[in-house]
């Protein structure tokens, strides 16, 4: 399975479509200094209604870490439109974090979703040592 990446327009300027580390690039060498990440144009492929949904559940809690990184993840407790979109993209690819937060929870990163996995499954006795069982059987 290959795996779509999204891309990234300047904020400052009209270039758009470049990887994260290409924009860091651009916009240290054109513009100066660093770039403010909550303020740049996410592309994402494959975008869903359901991505919508949790960017917007995202924006209204306003709870994204506040380092420097800029990356936008949500911090805290998972919303219960963020957890019912976990547990689609986990029928759908198992184990495969990156894939669940590309497409169905954009609002936490892999090792969020990693983590919320282990969480969930183990206080419910159905954690499999990491090893999926549901995604891509034969």
């Amino acid at each position: 399975v290959q795996e779509l990446k999204p891309t990234y327009d300047c904020p400052k300027c009209d270039k758009k479509g470049m990887t994260k580390q290409g924009l860091h690039t651009h916009y240290g060498m054109v513009h100066g200094g660093k770039v403010n990440m909550k303020q740049v144009k996410v592309n994402k492929p494959g975008k869903s209604s359901r991505r919508a949904a949790a960017k917007k559940v995202a924006a209204k809690q306003d709870t994204t870490t506040d380092d420097d990184s800029g990356d936008g993840y949500r911090i805290g407790p998972w919303t219960d439109e963020e957890h019912d979109a976990f547990i689609e993209g986990h029928k759908k690819y198992g184990n495969r974090w990156k894939l669940i937060s590309g497409e169905f929870v954009p609002t936490r990163d892999a090792k969020q979703i990693g983590s919320h996995a282990l969480n969930y499954f183990t206080t419910r006795g159905q954690w499999n040592g990491g090893r999926s069982n549901t995604a891509n059987q034969e």
